[in-house]
């Protein structure tokens, strides 16, 4: 008698829609793109914590204007190499400018699943709005209307090219574009030369029909965890998953 009366009440509708925005930012759901709450800063003391090694592998794949790069060279304490890779020309010219450090390499380079050349879209110069794919933003009054014709890398490839033997920490958030991005990585992630990927699944996703089960399908060999502010918690894929807010994920190798 009470579940039929819980259940399904249009009286209690209001109640339960404002019961699930809560729960959905108490599990750290769209809030991806608040570097304060995001849970990136923990992830690399994670990383710091956990690693063996004395000099850390950072790559950093939709660098924009360096604000993820600015949170790794102030938490690190160990040595580490960080490569950013930037292809919107204004964000790259902000990037190259945020350390001239010998541990830092910005990269005027989209990164893809095949080389070449791509057209890159965005609405102004230097906005965090920019991806493969056009679109627009109607929640946000924001459409990608402008574009520019960037060059392509394949990570493969360029870490054959640069001797880099491992990525301890690989970042991508490039707007619906992570899987490629993924895709072009495949034999460094079957050599299991790389230990951590943080991504980013939320709006951009829907404009490239991209579900949180491709990450799981792709990321097989590795257990995927919902970053929160202070921690991590591990997740199971089911249909539940696929809200496609702003968040950030941590994909660890299975050992």
């Amino acid at each position: 008698m009470l579940k039929n009366l819980l259940l399904g009440n249009k009286y209690l509708q209001p109640l339960y829609e404002f019961l699930f925005k809560v729960a959905l930012k108490g599990m750290n759901y769209d809030r991806g793109h608040i570097p304060d709450h995001s849970g990136e800063r923990y992830v690399l003391e994670l990383l710091q914590k956990n690693a063996q090694q004395d000099k850390l592998m950072i790559f950093d794949v939709g660098a924009n204007t360096g604000q993820y790069a600015e949170v790794v060279i102030n938490t690190l304490k160990k040595d580490f190499q960080l490569h950013s890779f930037e292809p919107q020309k204004e964000a790259f010219n902000q990037l190259k400018n945020v350390s001239n450090a010998p541990f830092f390499f910005p990269h005027h380079l989209a990164v893809g699943s095949e080389q070449g050349e791509l057209e890159l879209f965005y609405n102004r110069e230097g906005s965090v709005f920019a991806s493969m794919f056009p679109s627009s933003y109607q929640n946000y009054d924001i459409s990608l209307d402008k574009s520019q014709k960037v060059p392509v890398i394949k990570l493969d490839d360029f870490c054959k090219e640069n001797n880099i033997y491992q990525i301890d920490l690989l970042k991508i958030d490039v707007e619906g574009y992570e899987i490629e991005a993924l895709k072009g990585c495949k034999e460094l992630i079957s050599d299991k030369k790389v230990q951590m990927i943080q991504f980013e699944f939320g709006i951009a996703s829907i404009k490239a029909r991209i579900f949180l089960e491709d990450f799981f399908f792709l990321l097989a060999d590795y257990d995927i965890y919902r970053i929160l502010q202070n921690g991590i918690r591990k997740i199971h894929y089911s249909e539940y998953a696929e809200l496609f807010l702003t968040t950030n994920y941590l994909a660890i190798r299975k050992k």
